[in-house]
Formats: structure tokens, C-alpha cells, sequence
């Protein structure tokens, strides 16, 4: 887990090589305070719903709900005049 500099990735495989079982993923901290940077330029409302959209995909226990969940965020995304 890391804040997805790219340095950070470029040693995992540079120490571990390019393995298909690892799976790189960002800090939730981080990610959550870069969907906030880049939701700036949006209304409150529609802002608040993409970061609660992000929480929702976080808390999801399977693999099979995030997929799911995912599909049905980015419809809605999607239709959002805003994005």
C-alpha cells in the first residue's frame, strides 16, 4: 500500500519483480484527499455525492459487489451533466 507515487511503484518491481499475483493499491487516505482536490471545482452537492460514491466502492467485502457497484457509479457518473 502506498500514496501511488510513482517511485514507490517502480521499487516494488524493481525488488520483487513483475509478479501477476501482486496487486498495487493506493492508501485510502491519500486517494480520499485527492478525490477532494480534484472535486474542488464542482457544486457541494455533486462533489459530496462522488466522494460518498468512492466510500461506498471502499467498503464494498467482495470483489463481485465492487464490480457491481462499479458498474452502477459510473452509469450514474455518466448522466451527470457536471462530469
Amino acid at each position: 500500500m502506498a500514496d501511488a507515487d510513482q517511485a514507490q511503484y517502480n521499487a516494488l518491481h524493481a525488488t520483487l519483480g513483475h509478479h501477476p499475483g501482486f496487486q498495487f493499491i493506493m492508501c485510502f487516505f491519500h486517494m480520499i484527499k485527492n478525490v477532494m482536490k480534484a472535486t474542488k471545482q464542482f457544486p457541494a452537492g455533486v462533489a459530496s455525492a462522488l466522494v460518498r460514491d468512492v466510500y461506498d466502492l471502499h467498503f464494498t467485502r467482495s470483489d463481485f459487489e465492487f464490480q457491481r457497484l462499479r458498474e452502477d457509479i459510473l452509469m450514474k457518473w455518466m448522466s451527470n451533466p457536471f462530469l
